[in-house]
């Protein structure tokens, strides 16, 4: 993966916590590269979810290999903060 293909993650991830979604699910198979066209795409938002800031989530879901430590424990999470945690693992 080359350094353009992790800014377009980043910045797809950043561009969903703006609209205050939250994925829930990031792990590399939801990540699809297109070589043609040099395009990364965050894709299967079933377990997204809307967050306001500042308020944390209380639901667990996702993939356990990816998921962050509080969500494991069934401690409430700030959404922004765990959507990153899978993709510094």
């Amino acid at each position: 993966m080359d350094v353009f293909a992790v800014i377009q993650i980043v910045s797809a991830i950043a561009y969903c916590h703006h609209l205050h979604v939250v994925h829930r699910d990031l792990k590399p198979e939801n990540v699809v590269f297109f070589n043609k066209s040099d395009t990364v795409k965050l894709t299967d938002f079933g377990f997204s979810n809307l967050f306001i800031p500042g308020h944390k989530l209380n639901t667990s879901c996702g993939s356990l290999a990816y998921s962050a430590p509080e969500i494991l424990l069934g401690d409430s999470y700030d959404a922004p903060s765990v959507g990153t945690y899978a993709h510094t693992k």
